[in-house]
């Protein structure tokens, strides 16, 4: 912890989801929307190809397949947006990770490596299959999407 304290920003306040202790209802409910998110990992690639198969054989109707099919031909076509709404709805994964960033500009550690002696270990969020990493990093910091944290 006391790195932790010495790594991070003077002038950055600490998030309050990681410095109070979280309760019972906090912690359940961020592992509620976890286990959602991994339901719906699993859960999409099987729906995606049961749509597409239906709207192929249009099965058990041509009207009933595409009716079965219509998020998928709708994600298809409506571009990606950024959305805080959805990102504030997911911060109470948040509580059930126990997540703390650290966010850091390379200059800083540079002088603090060159000036003190330090040793650090430098990392970015990992490319997992299902990166929770990345789901907190982006609910930790809904106003800066495009950021990457220097450490996790």
């Amino acid at each position: 912890k006391n790195i932790t304290a010495n790594m991070r920003q003077k002038n950055k306040p600490k998030d309050a989801a990681t410095t109070t202790k979280k309760s019972l209802p906090q912690w359940l409910l961020g592992m509620t929307l976890a286990s959602a998110m991994t339901i719906a990992y699993f859960t999409i690639p099987i729906y995606l190809l049961t749509a597409i198969t239906s709207l192929l054989l249009r099965y058990p109707t041509t009207k009933a397949s595409f009716l079965y099919a219509t998020p998928m031909l709708l994600s298809l076509f409506t571009a990606p947006t950024y959305s805080r709404a959805a990102l504030s709805i997911l911060r109470p994964i948040l509580n059930y990770f126990d997540f703390e960033a650290i966010y850091m500009d390379e200059t800083n550690v540079r002088n603090q490596m060159n000036n003190h002696g330090k040793n650090y270990i430098f990392a970015a969020q990992p490319h997992g299959v299902l990166s929770y990493a990345g789901f907190c990093a982006a609910v930790s910091r809904p106003d800066d999407p495009g950021k990457v944290p220097t450490a996790v």
